[in-house]
């Protein structure tokens, strides 16, 4: 069974107020996460094989059998976009399932995730010096000769 990760250290993220913020460092893009898009990106980030993402959101929407398409098909665009990677020996944490889990027992609709994708900073991501650091990194510059 498949497992996947973030793809650090070339890709950043923060929930802040109930959003997924995740940043291609290397593409200067940056995507949106909210409702189901955010409880799968924390799911698979904890280490959840896959299968066990689509059955617990099974358990917490319906119809149930939306969830493992619309799941599939948007872990398909986190692979596209470089955000997530195939993981060689996760560790699963729980912690992320906590509160999905919780509401189990009040079925909501299930609306399938979405990839927001922006890329108008992208020019202005890819100008911070934090791209021109030597393997020690920020606040190392890298040597002109290494450029």
């Amino acid at each position: 069974m498949q497992t996947y990760r973030v793809n650090e250290p070339a890709v950043a993220s923060e929930t802040i107020d109930g959003e997924v913020i995740v940043i291609n460092l290397e593409s200067g893009t940056y995507f949106s996460l909210q409702h189901t898009a955010m409880e799968v990106w924390q799911l698979l980030g904890a280490g959840w094989e896959v299968e066990s993402v689509i059955s617990t959101l099974a358990e917490c929407y319906e119809p149930a059998e939306q969830v493992a398409p619309g799941v599939s098909e948007f872990l398909n665009q986190l692979l596209a976009e470089g955000l997530m990677v195939a993981a060689e020996r996760p560790t699963r944490d729980d912690s992320p399932a906590a509160s999905l889990l919780q509401l189990g027992d009040l079925k909501r609709p299930f609306e399938p995730p979405v990839l927001n994708k922006y890329s108008d900073m992208q020019d202005l991501l890819l100008l911070d010096p934090i791209h021109d650091v030597d393997e020690m990194g920020w606040p190392n510059a890298m040597k002109a000769e290494a450029k």
